[in-house]
């Protein structure tokens, strides 16, 4: 069985080790962390409420990605050559 803690050292400059301590002192970042857009919000929502799909197969994943955007998919299959790619993303 592994164990569950690990050690990790480190060595830092002054400055990092004063910013360290005083985060450490405050218990606050020194930071406003980002607050997530819809999109990210909903994927949140869904792993707390154990709602995320699972597969048995890395092929059964695949085929529910591209059957959710078929007509994207089909376009990135066809092109062969970075000129192609080149046209597609110009039009």
């Amino acid at each position: 069985m592994m164990s569950k803690s690990i050690v990790v050292s480190t060595t830092l400059d002054e400055e990092t080790k004063r910013q360290e301590e005083t985060v450490l002192e405050s218990k606050e970042l020194p930071f406003t962390p980002l607050t997530p857009n819809s999109e990210t919000h909903a994927a949140m929502q869904e792993l707390e409420n154990d709602e995320l799909r699972s597969y048995e197969t890395v092929e059964e994943s695949f085929e529910d990605l591209n059957s959710q955007d078929q007509a994207s998919w089909k376009v990135q299959a066809r092109l062969q050559t970075p000129q192609e790619e080149r046209k597609l993303v110009q039009c």
